[in-house]
């Protein structure tokens, strides 16, 4: 290769690297001002077979499409060309000035505390805009993490569906499939190498490359747990209990332990001082802007839409307005308040609907918690104490009269309810706390938990709750009620179907369900089905008004607006008080008039 051009245009200088998926090399532009230097990777696949090369080709040419896209995020590398020549597959990339963190590890000095919230920092929106384009990396090491010499800014590059081109097989009866789980050992957990890799894998990757910057210790020589599994990391190195909490929680053995996305982690990163400063002092910004630290704003009961309205089909009316002298400014004709799609959870029942073939494990959901670092491990669980409660939750033990465990469980759960009826959900919380520590397979108690923790915006622990009633009873329609909820709190929308339908399939006529899965349809920009779960709830909950209204913002998606406005309309007849409603109501008013 060395001293070839490619396509007459990519002067091949030198190897940068070589391995099972191909080699990697050095090359100049000769067709481009200057012969700017580019990063050229060949792909190899390992057999010559026909169907697989075509398979292969197939597959180049959707992950170049994927890394074109990709590579608008300031810190990858863009996609410059990709193109095969002689059953080889070949893809040109931004050339980056800089080591990679495998070669400053190499130095043995270790990260302080501050270097390595500065690396999670910066690293971690670039997951959480991967993640968003439905990509998982699966190959986050030392190696694969690039420092520009620049100023320090970290870019992420290789990512692994490339390389299953060149992992291509074909079986005995001619079905092509993959010889090896796309990751690096030490840095891949369990499930990734079980072939199933979530998108909180890269979590848990990126977490060993924090704990090797302060350790020092390649994650291969770290100890595991043998009750858990979880790597031993913290007698290695002194650091804050809060960035260990995070650093432990990002890789927890099991992936329903772990934070379930970057946005999560960012959030809990919030905490502590300074975490957008610099990775290098007196860093300069280069040509490409850097992502921003800060996450995704925190999913609570009110939404933001997922995409802005086109505003070039409004243009003429905007004219028409100003001509007419209307009294109103462009900001008001536009500013409308987001749309709130995800009501509370409820228990209400509902209709049942097909379940998806493949909804057996769903992922487990995120949390944004305003509290979000975990309860150490020597914690024994203590209740929570309710706040401001005039009425504490009585203690049996001090009643004369005589009562089994059972009753003494359903007085505390039943109290809980009555917390949660009255949305004093800490109250509520500590209730069923109190019912489970008497019975803990109660699993009524744990989706009421669920459901608490969901209201106060707790995303982890509403999961964990969920997940323990419906280990008990997997037909808990109001445990898969407020699953869902939580998936689409957190973004996790084809999730959040799969919850709904199951709470539907085991509750019948249970409105809030088809709520929460048209919230998650209308996300995906599912519109028709959107409207059609919308529909469902209305016919069994006609007095619904949430589910006008948002069965109203579907419509306007539609371009069905006086039926829209209709749904607002209705909405806002049945809660006077729903001010979104109202205002998206008169907006659809004034665009009509």
């Amino acid at each position: 290769m060395l001293k070839t051009t490619l396509r007459g245009r990519y002067a091949i200088i030198k190897q940068l690297g070589s391995g099972g998926f191909g080699e990697t090399y050095l090359a100049e532009d000769r067709d481009f001002p200057g012969n700017p230097r580019c990063v050229v990777k060949r792909l190899q696949p390992q057999s010559s077979d026909p169907a697989l090369l075509k398979v292969a080709k197939r597959l180049f040419n959707t992950e170049a499409i994927v890394l074109a896209k990709l590579g608008k995020h300031p810190q990858i590398p863009q996609l410059l060309a990709h193109f095969q020549e002689n059953q080889e597959f070949y893809l040109v990339q931004e050339f980056l000035e800089g080591e990679d963190l495998g070669k400053e590890f190499a130095s043995g000095k270790r990260w302080d505390e501050g270097r390595a919230i500065a690396f999670l920092t910066h690293t971690l929106p670039i997951l959480d805009f991967i993640h968003q384009e439905n990509v998982i990396h699966r190959d986050i090491k030392p190696e694969n993490i690039i420092r520009q010499a620049a100023d320090g800014k970290l870019f992420l590059i290789d990512f692994g569906a490339v390389k299953e081109i060149t992992t291509l097989a074909v079986n005995q009866q001619g079905q092509t499939n993959f010889t090896i789980a796309i990751g690096t050992s030490g840095y891949m957990p369990n499930e990734q190498q079980g072939g199933k890799p979530r998108f909180n894998s890269d979590l848990y990757a990126l977490g060993m490359v924090a704990i090797q910057g302060l350790t020092q210790v390649h994650p291969k020589s770290l100890p595991e747990n043998p009750q858990t599994g979880d790597v031993v990391w913290r007698n290695h190195v002194q650091v804050s209990d809060n960035l260990a909490a995070i650093l432990t929680r990002m890789v927890r053995s099991h992936f329903s332990y772990r934070y379930q996305t970057a946005a999560e982690v960012l959030a809990d990163l919030q905490h502590f001082p300074n975490t957008t400063a610099p990775l290098v002092p007196n860093s300069t910004t280069g040509a490409r802007s850097t992502a921003p630290t800060v996450p995704l704003p925190t999913p609570n009961q009110t939404q933001s839409r997922s995409k802005p309205r086109n505003q070039l089909k409004l243009t003429p009316i905007l004219l028409i307005l100003f001509i007419a002298g209307a009294g109103y400014t462009i900001s008001q004709l536009f500013s409308r308040p987001e749309v709130s799609e995800i009501p509370q959870p409820t228990t209400s029942p509902s209709i049942p609907f097909p379940v998806p073939e493949n909804d057996s494990n769903p992922t487990p959901v995120p949390e944004n918690d305003s509290n979000p670092i975990p309860v150490p491990e020597n914690d024994s669980n203590p209740i929570p104490v309710p706040e401001n409660d005039s009425n504490p939750i009585p203690v049996p033990e001090n009643d004369s009269s005589p009562r089994s465990e059972s009753d003494r469980a359903t007085e505390f759960y039943q109290q809980g309810e009555s917390y949660r009826k009255g949305d004093r959900h800490r109250d509520a919380i500590a209730a069923y706390d109190r019912a489970i520590e008497i019975n803990p397979n109660y699993a009524e108690a744990w989706a009421g938990k669920c459901y608490s923790h969901n209201t106060l915006t707790r995303f982890s622990q509403a999961l964990e709750a969920c997940n323990e009633a419906l280990e008990i009873n997997p037909e808990n329609a109001q445990a898969w009620t407020s699953q869902a909820f939580t998936f689409n709190a957190t973004r996790q929308y084809n999730q959040a179907i799969v919850a709904a339908n199951r709470a539907i399939r085991y509750q019948a006529n249970n409105a809030q369900a088809y709520v929460n899965r048209g919230v998650a349809q209308r996300r995906l920009e599912r519109y028709e089905d959107a409207l059609e779960s919308y529909n469902r709830a209305i016919e069994i909950e006609p007095n619904y008004a949430e589910a006008w209204h948002n069965r109203g913002y579907v419509l306007e998606e539609l371009k069905r607006y006086e039926e829209a406005l209709n749904s607002y309309e209705k909405a806002v007849e049945l809660e006077p008080n729903l001010q979104q409603a109202i205002e998206n109501r008169n907006y659809l008013r004034r665009i009509l008039q």
